[in-house]
């Protein structure tokens, strides 16, 4: 009689690669903090709280991994993010974001290059990180083209676009060999946020949705992966001169 191993039994093969899913598929908000920047020698601290909706796409895996991973899940992340930025000069920010729960230490910048009647402003915001949680890590490279629009001198709507790369790897001996996760991915995505402020404090919810559109790994078995991001976010800086 043949000796019992885990792989004789797909659901309990599963829950490895189901695990290894939820922490590749942990991306991070990118779109909710204003285009407008800093004045130059001021500061802004943030807090910021994100629940996290997770649909995956997994061809060519067994029926029983797909049923556990395949499926949307929701991801709430309870500690906080926190992030700090500092005006260099009245168009550049320099700064930096940690989120504990995902395992990312970011470096963050942002150019404001345009300002329209002091309502309307763009700014690009390259960020360069790098993301060790659990059985997961590598960098995080994220290109948000962010757009806020000054409804009044307390309200005000900030969006925008983003292109992101992650390059994960996992280590060899995890069972994960129904689907590649390692490798490298590109999110593309889009979000919008609504900001109160009052004085030096300032409040945004926001939604942010990503989506993976390219992947290197064993083609045929490369996972899809949408993220839906539900995030709010409090601040404290400089008060803003009204538009």
């Amino acid at each position: 009689m043949s000796e019992w191993t885990p792989a004789m039994t797909p659901g309990i093969r599963a829950w490895p690669f189901a695990t290894a899913l939820c922490i590749a598929a942990c991306q991070n908000p990118a779109l909710s903090r204003s285009a407008r920047s800093l004045p130059a020698g001021t500061s802004d601290w943030s807090l910021s709280l994100n629940l996290t909706h997770v649909s995956t796409n997994v061809p060519g895996v067994p029926s029983s991994v797909e049923r556990i991973a395949s499926h949307a899940f929701n991801y709430p992340n309870p500690i906080p993010e926190i992030s700090y930025r500092h005006g260099i000069n009245d168009r550049f920010e320099l700064g930096a974001r940690i989120s504990p729960g995902s395992g990312l230490l970011e470096l963050q910048t942002k150019f404001q290059y345009l300002e329209l009647d002091d309502r309307f402003f763009a700014a690009l915001g390259p960020s360069f990180g790098y993301r060790a949680l659990g059985i997961v890590n590598g960098p995080v490279l994220t290109l948000p083209a962010l757009f806020s629009y000054e409804l009044s001198p307390r309200w005000g709507l900030s969006g925008g676009l983003l292109a992101s790369y992650a390059g994960y790897t996992i280590p060899r001996g995890l069972g994960l060999d129904e689907a590649d996760l390692s490798g490298n991915t590109l999110y593309l995505g889009a979000g919008l946020g609504l900001e109160l402020r009052a004085g030096r404090f300032h409040v945004m919810p926001a939604l942010e949705v990503q989506r993976s559109v390219s992947r290197t790994g064993v083609p045929p078995q490369t996972p899809d992966i949408g993220l839906l991001f539900l995030s709010l976010t409090f601040g404290i800086g400089p008060a803003l001169a009204p538009p």
